[in-house]
């Protein structure tokens, strides 16, 4: 018995050692050609792997309708308008080894490159080069402009190799999909890649470098298009090295490197790029057309676009406005990473710049809103070295802006715009005449500080806060200077301190006595002479006295006050009320994080609620009291109840970016607000799937 089994196991081992041996044998068996007639030959009778021996010249494309592997030493060359290859959606095509692909004749021929059809391409090795492809494709009657052509759900697979010189685009993709793990695309005439029509591009490693044009293009695209970096380089070339060009393209930064290229870093005109991870250096933006001045050294942001920052570094870029980063028209969500190094004119580290500036609606939509992460060592020239803010709106519920540098604003300076904060350091940043850690001018808006840290900031005028407009001035309670410092004091004026500023309360011998108005170490006033209220009601009264007066003089004179007398006085009586707008107030703001803690500021608290995470609700809210609630998060039910009911003494508004949902993956009734007799003000995310 153990004889037979023995035998059955010696012959069942023979039997897999042959077959083995002939599989390895089938795989190993390589086909070496030498001329255009044999290899056309091996790729019609199905050859499975070819290795080309010689300098072979086509004269006619080769179309790949199965699996098959090419490699070798030699070159296959095109000697007309026509590809190499031509890979159907039931072929694959894998190039390996020191193979060359090129054109045969002078730089005035068009011909060569491959077009990837549903079909797959992988490429291991060898070198694409000197492609300057034909005006029409044999499948397709438009002018051909790239080297590897992709589309009809084709695939790409990037491994090694070389794709170099190409006369324009050197890969593009049509509603197909990219990956490159290694190899080199470079010193393209125009872009290195271009992703268009619903089409999607993985980035692991290799490098796009010294291509003449962009790096990598996420082309005008309704549909979508990506590109998601998680390795690799992107460095030295001519434009920018990332475009997402007016589309509703995205870009996700993962990992790696976009460097050293000639126009910005990273340019998104009306796309989303969110950045997680990876370096944006050394990048140097250029005037384009009419430009004044050249914007975003890193990062450049267009009318409709969104940044988010959530890790990730912006180090180094330089620009005339916004060395690290410009918005115009657009969003920047900073929850983490570090801008750091980065100089401009205006705006070293980061410069926004909104809608116009007689629309409230139009700049409440332009802003940047920091949460976390740092903006540091940058330098501007004249303002904003940390952030400029134009005609938009900043607003900081946390992270750490520390050392910059500038002419006015080191930290921080806003122009024409509003400016809210929350919580966050304000640090160690220097300005060279006024307001080291913050500048703010505005004539029509205002600037709140409810809280964070404003501390060891210098100037020449305002260490901490420097302004020409009080009245559009507020503080909270929670908000914190310390050893802010200023080379002059002069130009201090303070006409409600007590009223306006009852919670900050510092002694010493920089402190203005028996007030709770700073000085000039921490914030400076700058401007003329404000009356108070009980010296305008006597101003008024002595003007009025004085025109009764002479009135009178005149009637016994048989005159009367000439028109011009009475223009002169209304205007010194404008000349002498308050210039501004009355300060905004101070926001203050409750933060909840769960189910229990917001329906307790709901009944409670008569503070704005902040909801920034995903809160999950078992049972609906009853509004019956004025109720804000924002913030950037999302309140979520998962259940056959509504959301809020909002009774007939109830009032609710939704502002900044909340959403109100269903939970993800819940396909149930349920959700929304009720309203009865109450009153629903405010805009939010309503996403509606299925309300009850």
């Amino acid at each position: 018995m153990r004889k037979g089994i023995l035998l059955f196991v010696l012959f069942f081992t023979f039997i897999l050692l042959i077959n083995s041996t002939n599989s390895s044998a089938y795989f190993a068996e390589d086909m070496i050609v030498v001329s255009e007639e044999e290899l056309v030959n091996a790729i019609n009778n199905g050859a499975s792997s070819i290795v080309i021996g010689d300098d072979i010249y086509l004269e006619q494309p080769l179309e790949i309708r199965h699996h098959v592997r090419i490699s070798g030493v030699g070159s296959i060359r095109v000697t007309g308008h026509f590809r190499h290859f031509m890979i159907h959606e039931e072929g694959t095509l894998i190039l390996e080894g020191e193979l060359t692909l090129k054109m045969a004749g002078t730089m005035l021929q068009r011909g060569g490159g491959i077009v990837v059809s549903g079909g797959r391409f992988y490429m291991h090795g060898g070198e694409i080069v000197n492609i300057y492809p034909p005006y029409r494709d044999e499948w397709r009657p438009i002018r051909g402009t790239e080297v590897i052509k992709v589309r009809n759900g084709g695939n790409f697979h990037m491994y090694g190799g070389v794709i170099s010189q190409g006369r324009l685009t050197s890969v593009r993709v049509e509603e197909g999909s990219f990956e490159m793990h290694d190899g080199e695309i470079s010193h393209s005439h125009g872009s290195g890649v271009s992703i268009i029509e619903d089409s999607i591009f993985y980035m692991y490693g290799g490098r796009i470098v010294h291509n003449s044009g962009r790096g990598v293009v996420v082309d005008l695209d309704d549909k979508g298009s990506s590109f998601h970096m998680h390795g690799g380089e992107i460095s030295h070339n001519g434009g920018m090295g990332v475009l997402v060009n007016m589309s509703g393209g995205e870009f996700n930064f993962h990992d790696g490197v976009i460097s050293n290229n000639g126009n910005s870093g990273v340019e998104i005109r009306g796309g989303i790029f969110n950045m997680y991870g990876g370096v944006i250096k050394d990048n140097s933006a250029t005037r384009v057309g009419n430009q004044i001045y050249s914007v975003g050294g890193g990062v450049e942001l267009h009318t409709g676009s969104v940044f988010t920052m959530n890790g990730g570094e912006i180090i180094g870029n330089t620009a005339d406005k916004g060395g690290g980063v410009y918005a115009y028209r657009s969003r920047i969500y900073m929850i983490d990473g570090r801008i750091v190094g980065n100089t401009a004119d205006n705006g070293g580290g980061v410069a926004i710049r909104g809608g116009l500036r007689q629309s409230l609606a139009n700049i409440s939509r332009f802003y940047i809103h920091l949460y976390g992460g740092e903006i540091s060592e940058n330098e501007a020239e004249f303002k904003g070295g940390g952030i400029l803010v134009e005609l938009g709106v900043l607003k900081m519920d946390g992270g750490t802006i520390r050392g910059n540098r500038a002419s006015r604003g080191g930290g921080i300076a806003t122009e024409h715009a509003y400016g809210v904060i929350h919580g966050g350091v304000i640090q160690e940043n220097v300005a060279e005449f006024q307001g080291g850690g913050i500048y703010f001018d505005a004539l029509m808006y205002s600037f709140a500080l409810t809280g964070g840290r404003i501390i060891e900031n210098s100037a020449i005028s305002g260490g901490g806060i420097y302004t020409e407009r009080p009245h559009q001035l507020a503080t909270g309670s929670e908000v914190v200077f310390g050893g802010n410092a200023a080379q002059s004091s002069f130009h201090i004026r303070m006409r409600t301190g007590k009223e306006r500023y009852p919670n900050l309360m510092w002694a010493g011998e920089n402190s203005i006595y028996d007030s709770h108005l700073l000085n000039n170490y921490d914030i400076n006033y700058q401007g003329r002479w404000e009356p108070t209220f009980l010296e305008m009601y006597l101003i008024l009264t002595g003007i009025a006295a004085i025109v009764m007066i002479l009135r009178w003089v005149f009637h016994r004179r048989k005159k009367e006050i000439s028109v011009g007398a009475t223009c002169m006085v209304l205007f010194l009586v404008l000349w002498m009320l308050p210039s501004g707008l009355p300060v905004m107030a101070a926001e203050e703001v409750e933060v909840v994080t769960n189910e229990q803690e917001l329906i307790q500021a709901v009944a409670q608290s008569e503070r704005t609620i902040i909801v920034n995470h995903v809160i999950h609700i078992e049972e609906t809210i009853e509004i019956n009291r004025p109720v804000t609630i924002g913030g950037t998060g999302a309140i979520v039910v998962a259940d056959n109840i509504r959301h809020f009911y909002v009774s007939q003494s109830g009032e609710l508004t939704l502002k900044d970016d909340i959403t109100i949902t269903l939970a993800e993956g819940y396909q149930g009734t349920g959700g929304g607000i009720n309203v009865l007799r109450g009153t629903l003000g405010g805009v939010a995310n309503l996403t509606r799937r299925k309300w009850q």
